[in-house]
């Protein structure tokens, strides 16, 4: 039954963006220009210590000269150094950006 479900609402989601939208995650902008974004970690559910992760495991010592960190869909933290077009195709759908 359950696999049945999955699969018409997969189904329903290529159809139709309102559907697409609700059932799926975005990626979302913890960190923009060096400056953690709070409001968006709290309602992210991620702490300071984990961002201070990422951006250790990336070879940063600190948020100075990083342009972006985006939480993934699969929860997985990018950190992003430099962003070289503010437009990007890469970021369009990551929400809190512009």
């Amino acid at each position: 039954m359950f696999v049945s479900l999955q699969f018409f609402i997969t189904k329903l989601s290529v159809r139709s963006k309102k559907v697409k939208k609700l059932v799926t995650s975005v990626s979302a902008l913890l960190l923009y220009k060096e400056e953690l974004l709070m409001p968006v970690l709290k309602e992210e559910r991620i702490t300071q210590d984990e961002i201070y992760k990422a951006i250790r495991e990336k070879g940063f010592s600190g948020t100075k000269n990083i342009d972006a960190i985006i939480l993934e869909t699969t929860r997985d933290i990018t950190v992003i150094e430099k962003i070289e077009n503010e437009n990007s195709e890469a970021m369009k759908d990551v929400k809190h950006y512009h």
